[in-house]
């Protein structure tokens, strides 16, 4: 009998343990996501420095970091827009290099027209700042 008795104790254990481990697992994923954003937030920053020249390096490494936040199910807006930022400055820089073309193969007119669909995108994905759009 007591066995038994003790049986849904355990069961009720094991699964606040197992929604605890789920929660944890979430937090720190969404932690991980916020470190991101802000990483590749601080380098595009950086980049409207005029002294500042970007590395080869850290544009591949700003590219790295969108590719992981736009993995995700549901891609928030403000991932959008720093993707839109980033093509905005790969066009730039296509633009400075007429013969250059983006790992992608992409040119500037592509490159122009990306971002702003992305834009676009970002504000669609704001409901409260639906008016914003008309822009």
């Amino acid at each position: 009998m007591s066995d038994r008795s003790t049986i849904l104790p355990r069961c009720v254990s094991l699964g606040v343990a197992a929604i605890s481990l789920a929660v944890a697992a979430f937090a720190f994923d969404l932690v991980r996501q916020d470190v991101l954003l802000n990483q590749v937030r601080a380098q595009l920053t950086f980049w409207q420095d005029e002294s500042y020249v970007a590395s080869p390096e850290a544009i591949q490494a700003v590219s790295d970091r969108l590719a992981l936040l736009s993995d995700g199910i549901l891609v928030h807006p403000d991932v959008m827009a720093l993707e839109a930022n980033y093509l905005s400055w790969r066009r730039y820089w296509a633009a400075l290099d007429p013969g250059a073309q983006g790992a992608d193969g992409a040119g500037p007119q592509a490159l122009a027209r990306s971002a702003i669909q992305l834009q676009y995108t970002a504000l669609a994905a704001r409901p409260a700042h639906i008016e914003s759009a008309e822009l």
